[in-house]
């Protein structure tokens, strides 16, 4: 083990291990010559991207200790050797630090520097070709992990029976998935607590979906997510019926509540709708119960006795499996359990890495949700613009499985051909040329009509000028035009008067 040289001739210098006055009684030791009066073996380590000077770690123990014991600052200065020793994985791809040389002042010590250390263009050369390196083994990772991501959008749709292929555009005619293949339970199980402990379990959700229940593709609408324009649904008629629509109205829940957390309420960090189980009745049940109706909420079996495949779906599901532990039940427990994450499916339809919120995912399908934070079932089907509501919450248990079939319906998109799509359209007509005379400014709608800039009305999707509205809270009661602002009118010439600086005229003095 060894330990860093500028880290000793530094130690001296942390504000949270010693005082002023300490420093100034310390700093002999460790900034003049006198730490290298001594016999100090020098070792060299090049990492990727910097050279580090270092010493063995007895010598540096030793060092600290002969300063303790003659300054008398036993504490933060006779310290274990694990806070003196410079980390250097086992497991590192380069060379192990090596002895360049042994020296007892501060001259050698200095000429060993300037013969081993790297030069600060050495340094930046090596910095470059490293953050290269690893933005290229970052851009590998996220390859792989996108082809997991895409992955378990195929396995959703096959487990669904709505095609072989995580992109539709892809689906071979007549290749369909078997009806006679091995149907499981999709579970999706949705875990509560308490804002101010979180080992305290309030609210248990469970929503459950039979794929046996699910009829043959050819008996479910024809429409799916993907032929649908989210962006421009008429929801004031009625959205469209989809084979997801179709599939989510078999999702079956419940919803449990803790008898003895019943005291316990969200509210201050965390929205409160324990109470707005909207479809059916909640359930109060023990904590003691908990485990049971768990597990036989997760058993079920064909009608020749056979324990049945589940699938437990959630949305970020390691922290609700953590919560169901301290309930006392481990869903790893079950034999052969298969996990789907939402989360995946989301970053695999939108192409991106980060995750998001339940309420982001059902937004982009255009879910409408009510009720988020109860942990049970709030089920019905769009009637209004997803953003129109967006502020209420929504039961996250159901809501968790309507996402997964939603996303397993519309499927990853064909991005190969939005992109040959998008190079093929032709480039737009250059804007006409507006005949303007000194001093004239044009109007906004001369500019939309000759092409110069669009506006697009948010409320009728239409290409026209910007109305007059008024502005809200400060500045109340002044109209905005939505023509370009015009230049400032000259001063008006100023005239003897109050405020006139002119020549005064002479008084006779």
């Amino acid at each position: 083990m060894f330990a860093r040289v500028k880290t000793l001739r530094e130690w001296h210098l942390d504000p949270r291990r010693f005082s002023k006055a300490d420093r100034y009684v310390l700093s002999p030791y460790f900034e003049s010559n006198e730490f290298f009066d001594r016999k100090w073996d020098i070792y060299h380590w090049e990492a990727a991207t910097n050279d580090f000077f270092l010493v063995p770690i007895a010598q540096a123990k030793a060092f600290m200790d002969y300063v303790a014991e003659d300054t008398g600052f036993s504490r933060n200065v006779s310290v274990p050797e694990k806070q003196l020793c410079f980390s250097i994985e086992e497991n590192t791809i380069h060379s192990p630090p090596a002895l360049i040389g042994t020296v007892s002042s501060k001259v050698e010590y200095d000429e060993l520097v300037e013969i081993h250390g790297w030069k600060d263009e050495d340094k930046a050369v090596r910095r470059k070709a490293d953050k290269a390196h690893k933005a290229k083994k970052r851009k590998e990772k996220q390859v792989l992990a996108m082809m997991s991501f895409v992955a378990s959008v195929r396995c959703a749709r096959q487990h669904l029976g709505l095609g072989n292929k995580a992109c539709p555009e892809k689906e071979v005619p007549g290749d369909e998935v078997s009806f006679d293949r091995e149907k499981p339970i999709l579970v999706a199980i949705d875990v509560e607590a308490w804002e101010k402990d979180h080992d305290c379990v309030t609210e248990i959700g469970i929503a459950t979906l039979d794929i046996a229940k699910i009829p043959h593709v050819s008996k479910l609408p024809k429409a799916s997510m993907a032929d649908l324009d989210l962006d421009n649904i008429d929801y004031e008629n009625g959205a469209p019926r989809t084979r997801a629509t179709a599939i989510c109205e078999l999702i079956e829940c419940r919803h449990l509540r803790i008898t003895e957390h019943k005291s316990m309420r969200n509210g201050q960090f965390v929205n409160d709708s324990a109470d707005k189980f909207d479809f059916g009745t909640s359930e109060w049940v023990s904590l003691k119960d908990i485990p049971a109706i768990l597990g036989s909420s997760l058993r079920f079996y064909d009608e020749n006795g056979n324990k049945r495949k589940i699938i437990l779906v959630g949305h970020d599901v390691a922290q609700d499996f953590a919560y169901l532990r301290i309930t006392g039940y481990d869903v790893w427990n079950i034999k052969d359990v298969e996990v789907m994450d939402t989360t995946s499916l989301y970053k695999a339809i939108n192409d991106v890495h980060e995750a998001r919120g339940l309420s982001t995912v059902l937004m982009n399908m255009g879910i409408i949700f009510w009720n988020l934070h109860n942990a049970g079932k709030s089920h019905h089907f769009p009637s209004a613009p997803p953003k129109a509501k967006q502020r209420t919450t929504g039961n996250d248990a159901a809501y968790t499985l309507q996402a997964l079939v939603h996303m397993a319906d519309r499927g990853v998109p064909d991005r190969n051909a939005t992109s040959s799509e998008k190079n093929e359209e032709e480039d737009p007509p250059p804007p006409v040329a507006l005949a303007l005379e000194a001093g004239q400014y044009p109007d906004y709608e001369d500019l939309i009509e000759a092409g110069c800039i669009k506006y697009q009305d948010p409320e009728k999707h239409q290409l026209g000028p910007r109305p007059h509205k008024e502005k809200r809270g400060r500045g109340k009661g002044k109209a905005y035009s939505a023509e370009p602002p015009r230049p400032p009118s000259p001063p008006p010439p100023i005239e003897p008067g109050w405020g006139w600086h002119g020549p005064e005229p002479d008084d006779g003095w």
